[in-house]
């Protein structure tokens, strides 16, 4: 993607490329010459990790196309077992996400990707407890990656564990107090609880930034 500024296009198609592929930080790059903090912070949400400056993204970006392709056509990596979870969830098709889920399971226990992209099939069968393992495993493997800890604080919204939820998202929050989403998650918290005081400054400051 080539961008300076975390627009509501980077953030559609961010949220598209995770949906479709997952959140594999080496099929991905902004290319952005000495972006900000705040762009940053924004594009890690979706597991971003790579940056190209605007004088050798050409070069980057062939590596980068050459060792995605040759991840792919090794069913066998994780990347591609990922990707195959990504997609049987796109489908709906409940056998089609527990064969694929399957795929990764011994991956899970190790890779943080692949315990992330077990926590959405576990969602998309219902599974919100083991969701939220998995997501809490994703997260303890790998601290930075933001998209796991992210989707723990929903689940536990979800499921109505709204103290836990809470202290996610307000951690989350030191982190990127520019997301949208998670002000309005927050606000959702506290309206869960009656503190709708609460509730409505996190929608004022959701509107300031929106």
């Amino acid at each position: 993607i080539f961008s300076f500024y975390n627009s509501g296009e980077v953030q559609l198609l961010l949220k598209s490329f995770q949906s479709n592929v997952g959140c594999i930080a080496d099929f991905q790059a902004i290319v952005c010459s000495d972006p900000s903090a705040a762009f940053m912070a924004g594009v890690f949400e979706f597991g971003v990790e790579q940056f190209f400056a605007r004088e050798t993204w050409p070069e980057e970006m062939a590596a980068l196309v050459r060792k995605t392709g040759e991840t792919l056509a090794d069913p066998s990596s994780a990347e591609a077992r990922t990707v195959a979870l990504s997609r049987s969830i796109r489908s709906a098709d409940q056998a089609a996400i527990q064969r694929a889920a399957k795929e990764i399971n011994d991956l899970a226990e190790y890779d943080y990707r692949a315990a992330y992209a077990k926590g959405k099939a576990c969602e998309a069968t219902g599974d919100y407890d083991g969701a939220a393992d998995s997501y809490k495993m994703s997260s303890s493997m790998n601290k930075m990656f933001r998209p796991g800890t992210s989707s723990l604080g929903e689940t536990l919204l979800v499921t109505g564990k709204i103290d836990e939820a809470l202290e996610v998202f307000k951690n989350l929050e030191k982190t990127n107090p520019y997301n949208v989403e998670r002000k309005e998650n927050i606000a959702a918290a506290y309206i869960e609880k009656g503190d709708f005081d609460s509730a409505n400054r996190y929608v004022a400051n959701k509107k300031k930034i929106a």
